[in-house]
């Protein structure tokens, strides 16, 4: 089975052309502190040691847990479905569904990205450029973002927001106020094109996201190259990750259909989810051909040590994963989409 990510379908719908400035052959320019993991990883097997589905959740995405409860987005828009499910894992049992799908006030088109910060759960819906934050309380609780194409990521700290997708800056973070005015950009695209708008750099590297407000570092990981990019807000010094496979993004030049670009036959997925426990970064890794069904699930978990960049332990999944969280009190729960759908517990890394 393929899951489609269809907050990219409309990304060429909406495109612009921008000038860019320089064109650079190396994929990784503009960072010095570079390390290269090895192609020939050995792997450790992880397996699935207690499993849960529930008839509720049509296709679960992604997932935040806040004390007992798990919640998981929702990417299949069916009126009779929820944006939002909450699981109570004191009993593994469904206990209720979040918002509604729509275009109107608390309502999100499509709950693409979804985070915790304490006891606030904010979810993001690109189609409408908006956040819904506290989801749990009565009221219109949105902030309007007043910049952005197809942001499609965030996180946030106390008091600002972090996103990235397709936009128009050169840079791939912008920061935001929680009233949704832009107020910043930063970490910069790793290279430029001159042959391509701005925009689909962005569709290029296409970042998952994830922050240790805890550690004062957001960690940025593509799914088209094979890289993690760990910037410290402190210092603002950025170390990266390159490999394994390949660490450049394999791509030619095409004017079919509007598109600037298309992926070669030999173009990976790599970066699928993120989470964070504690120093320790969870990251769910593909490694698969685009052409092959399961390249938008992971078959791996990389986990490396947020403080030096250095992998520590390596793993292979016995079932491909949609979706990770690394919970101090739980272990390590993933989101499978075959054999089965649902929520899987596998051995404690």
């Amino acid at each position: 089975m393929k899951i489609y990510f269809t907050s990219w379908c409309l990304i060429w719908i909406i495109l612009f052309s921008i000038g860019c400035t320089k064109n650079e052959d190396d994929h990784l320019n503009y960072y010095d502190d570079i390390i290269y993991l090895q192609d020939n990883i050995p792997y450790d097997t992880l397996h699935s040691v207690q499993t849960w589905d529930f008839d509720e959740i049509g296709t679960p995405f992604r997932m935040e847990l806040i004390d007992s409860l798990l919640f998981m987005t929702e990417r299949n828009r069916n009126e009779e479905l929820s944006p939002i499910h909450v699981i109570n894992t004191n009993n593994w049992e469904y206990e209720r569904g979040l918002l509604n799908f729509g275009d109107g006030p608390n309502e999100v088109m499509i709950a693409q990205s979804i985070f915790a910060n304490g006891t606030t759960l904010s979810v993001l819906d690109p189609f409408n450029t908006k956040i819904v934050y506290d989801v749990f309380s009565e009221g219109e609780n949105e902030t309007i973002l007043t910049e952005g194409v197809m942001l499609t990521q965030h996180v946030s700290d106390d008091e600002f927001y972090y996103l990235t997708g397709i936009h128009n800056e050169t840079n791939r973070v912008l920061k935001f106020t929680k009233e949704g005015n832009l107020v910043d950009d930063f970490l910069p695209l790793p290279f430029l094109d001159d042959n391509l708008p701005i925009n689909p750099h962005h569709h290029l590297w296409q970042n998952e996201l994830a922050i240790s407000n805890d550690l004062n570092k957001l960690i940025l990981a593509s799914r088209h190259a094979s890289r993690i990019d760990i910037y410290d807000f402190e210092t603002e010094y950025i170390q990266t990750i390159a490999g394994p496979k390949n660490h450049s993004i394999k791509y030619d030049y095409t004017s079919n259909a509007g598109r600037p670009f298309s992926f070669q036959e030999d173009q990976r997925d790599h970066y699928i989810d993120l989470s964070i426990r504690g120093e320790l970064l969870y990251a769910l890794f593909s490694g698969e051909l685009q052409s092959a069904n399961d390249s938008n699930f992971g078959s791996y978990i990389h986990v490396f040590d947020l403080n030096n960049g250095e992998l520590i332990e390596a793993y292979k999944l016995n079932n491909p994963a949609m979706s990770i969280h690394a919970s101090n009190e739980l272990g390590l729960l993933l989101i499978e989409h075959y054999p089965e759908t649902g929520v899987a517990l596998v051995e404690a890394p």
